[in-house]
């Protein structure tokens, strides 16, 4: 199903009942809705959640940027004049598009640069957020949560020519972020191929739009920082021990922020997982944290 926002459209999906608790999963950088594995969502569903999965902008089927691509090296910089569109844009997108769907407010899930997007919703639109889950987080300090070295070289390096050297690229991602519980060979492949066969957009901005995002976010005023120590939302952090693209100290920064926020650590488990034990951990957080 496809909702116009504003000047873009967004592709987007509702499993579960039409009668359930509303949730809202807002994907990570790269990922389309597809990201998210059935069995996570088949749980969430049988508990009783009505769930809205979607593309973020530039991602996936829905639209796509054409605007030049924004001076990336000018951008980690400082200097974001370039950029098209940021995280505060995307959180604007999430919030039309539960506007679209009839809702006025929702449990919001956001992982990764999801998590990110997740947090402005609950900051800049307060009011539609009922609860507020963090995976794979962290304030945007330029601090905490640091990548490793191999993550960012990743996210980096150029986009490549042709198609086989894309799909390795598309493996390499997926195995640095399952690290350190990596998945089966043969799984880990058939998840990848899902993502990268559906509708790969090489050229996306998201990089660009998080890192934007993180400088406004520090030189705002209030800052991010300030707004977050405000936040009225219950708060539920998951985040994994060996997590490579986001350090572990990015949750342990957004729990001593957050009024009350609960950190659940996730031993073992890197920035991603398809692992059943840690997907049926992380739902049974979620459900418990919505009171279902």
């Amino acid at each position: 199903m496809r909702a116009r926002v504003g000047e873009i459209e967004l592709e987007y999906e509702l499993l579960g009942p039409e009668d359930g608790e509303p949730l809202v999963l807002i994907c990570g950088m790269f990922q389309q809705l597809t990201s998210w594995p059935e069995p996570f969502l088949d749980e969430l569903t049988s508990a009783g959640f009505h769930v809205l999965v979607f593309d973020n902008r530039d991602v996936g089927l829905s639209t796509w940027e054409t605007r030049p691509a924004p001076d990336v090296l000018g951008v980690f910089g400082g200097d974001i004049s370039t950029v098209n569109y940021t995280s505060y844009d995307l959180a604007a997108d999430t919030v039309g598009l539960m506007d679209a769907v009839g809702w006025d407010s929702a449990h919001v899930f956001g992982h990764s640069m999801g998590s990110g997007i997740a947090q402005l919703v609950a900051t800049e639109y307060p009011e539609r957020v009922r609860t507020l889950t963090l995976f794979g987080s962290s304030p945007f300090d330029g601090v905490s949560g640091r990548a490793d070295d191999r993550f960012v070289a990743l996210v980096i390096t150029p986009v490549a020519d042709s198609d086989e050297a894309r799909w390795q690229r598309t493996l390499e991602s997926y195995r640095i972020v399952f690290e350190p519980a990596l998945a089966d060979e043969d799984e880990l492949i058939a998840y990848s191929r899902r993502q990268f066969d559906r509708a790969p957009n090489p050229r996306m901005q998201c990089v660009t739009a998080s890192r934007a995002a993180q400088e406004i976010a520090m030189n705002s005023s209030p800052t991010h920082e300030e707004k977050l120590r405000a936040l009225p939302h219950r708060t539920l952090l998951l985040h994994g021990t060996g997590d490579l693209a986001v350090a572990f100290d990015g949750g342990e920064a957004l729990a001593a922020l957050i009024p009350d926020a609960k950190l659940v650590r996730l031993d073992g488990m890197g920035h991603m997982t398809i692992d059943p034990k840690f997907l049926s951990t992380m739902a049974g957080a979620l459900i418990e944290h919505a009171g279902l």
